[in-house]
C-alpha cells in the first residue's frame, strides 16, 4: 500500500522520482492502508461548499498535475475570497513541499514576511 500511495502522490510530477524517494525515506511512516478510505472520502468532497467568509489571508499552493485535489478547487476558493491567493505550480503533483522545498519556503516567506 505504501508504494502505491507514494506513486499516487507523485503521479504526473516533473520530479516524480525524487518525490517518491523522499516519501520512501520519510521517518514518519503512517498506516498506508488507512489512507485509502480517506482518499475515497476526499474524492466526494468539493471546495465549493467551503464558507470562505471567515477565511483569513491564505496562500493556496496547488500543482497543475495533482490527481488527488484538482487545481480547479483552489481556483474556486481564490475567486470566492479576496483574502486567498492561488499559486499554481506547473509540472507539480500533490506534494509541492517535496517537488521544490526551497521554492515553497521562499514563497511562504514572501507571503508572510517570516522565514521558516
Amino acid at each position: 500500500a505504501r508504494a502505491k500511495f507514494n506513486q499516487l502522490i507523485a503521479y504526473g510530477d516533473a520530479h516524480a522520482q525524487r518525490v517518491v524517494e523522499q516519501l520512501d525515506t520519510a521517518q514518519h511512516q503512517p498506516d498506508w492502508g488507512a489512507w485509502l478510505p480517506w482518499l475515497d472520502m476526499l474524492s466526494m468532497q468539493h471546495h465549493s461548499t467551503i464558507d470562505v467568509s471567515k477565511l483569513g489571508n491564505t496562500l493556496l499552493i496547488y500543482g497543475d498535475e495533482d490527481i488527488i485535489v484538482d487545481a480547479k478547487q483552489g481556483s474556486l476558493i481564490s475567486k470566492r475570497s479576496n483574502k486567498a491567493r492561488l499559486e499554481l505550480w506547473q509540472d507539480c503533483a500533490h506534494a509541492p513541499h517535496l517537488h521544490d522545498a526551497a521554492r515553497l519556503k521562499d514563497m511562504i516567506k514572501d507571503y508572510t514576511g517570516h522565514a521558516l
